[in-house]
């Protein structure tokens, strides 16, 4: 069996297999841009045409720094344009982003009511007028007014 194995010519170069990867400067090049640009790995092994284990093995330090650059120029950009002023969202996302700025105010959940207080304030606002449980105040006193008038009668 071996004799049959070593009469390959491929077998002979290289016993283990397919051979080596070689990363190219071009490649490396891609990657990066790639990256950068938010390509998925999985999609750029396959413009690259390699498998995805080989991707990160080679171009680990492309897939990063690809990456790292692109979110270095927009942040540049982003700044740029907050302060030049230029553009109020860039601003308002700044700030929200970096200086912990939120639309909203936080709630301490130790300051809130308990379900028991809420319900006794809202009993509490019911008003029974004639046996009839009445939200509201003018609600009161109309029904109080439709009461009189049919004591009346």
């Amino acid at each position: 069996m071996t004799a049959l194995l070593s009469a390959h010519p491929i077998a002979r170069e290289n016993p283990m297999g397919r051979p080596p990867y070689e990363p190219t400067a071009q490649g490396r090049r891609q990657v990066e841009a790639l990256a950068g640009y938010g390509v998925p790995h999985h999609m750029i092994a396959r413009i690259i045409g390699v498998a995805e284990l080989t991707l990160r093995k080679y171009y680990d330090d492309q897939l990063k720094d690809g990456e790292a650059k692109a979110t270095a120029k927009v942040a540049q950009t982003l700044f740029q344009r907050a302060t030049e002023g230029r553009e109020l969202a860039a601003c308002i996302f700044w700030l929200k982003a970096r200086a912990g700025w939120r639309e909203k105010q936080p709630v301490d959940p130790a300051t809130m009511p308990t379900l028991e207080q809420l319900l006794s304030q809202s009993q509490q606002r019911i008003t029974v007028v004639a046996g009839i449980p009445i939200a509201t105040e003018a609600h009161a006193i109309d029904a109080a007014t439709d009461a009189e008038a049919r004591a009346q009668t």
